[in-house]
């Protein structure tokens, strides 16, 4: 479906579940197939989603759902993520969640965390470097 940006888009809403991460990580991966990333990075987008709905689980609401929305290029996928969230300021992630946090910052670019509209909201890109 085509995104605002008229890019072919992914657009998932299902519960912040950690049974459901596996599914993300499948729809992330079927997005960077669809943006001809190479395997690689193809493995790092589906890494970052699995780090990014950790701690979308972790500070988000009881029962909450995931928006998830991939904006697919050729060799490059934007991801933004978001649910619901119980903080009011975003979390220092390297303190709290170190290995997640380090995981998540060593294979995604252009990371940003914020709290909007008391919604936690992960946005990060992975693309080929030349």
């Amino acid at each position: 479906m085509p995104g605002n940006s008229g890019q072919p888009t992914i657009e998932v809403r299902l519960p912040a579940s950690p049974e459901l991460v596996a599914l993300l990580r499948h729809i992330a991966g079927a997005a960077a197939a669809r943006a001809d990333l190479t395997i690689d990075l193809l493995d790092d987008t589906k890494i970052a989603c699995s780090e990014a709905a950790i701690l979308l689980i972790q500070h988000g609401l009881p029962h909450a759902d995931f928006m998830w929305t991939w904006t697919c290029t050729p060799g490059s996928v934007q991801v933004c993520a978001s649910a619901p969230t119980k903080v009011t300021d975003v979390p220092n992630f390297a303190e709290m969640e170190g290995f997640t946090w380090t995981v998540l910052t060593s294979v995604a670019q252009d990371l940003s965390v914020r709290v909007v509209d008391s919604h936690l909201v992960i946005t990060f890109s992975i693309f080929e470097t030349n």
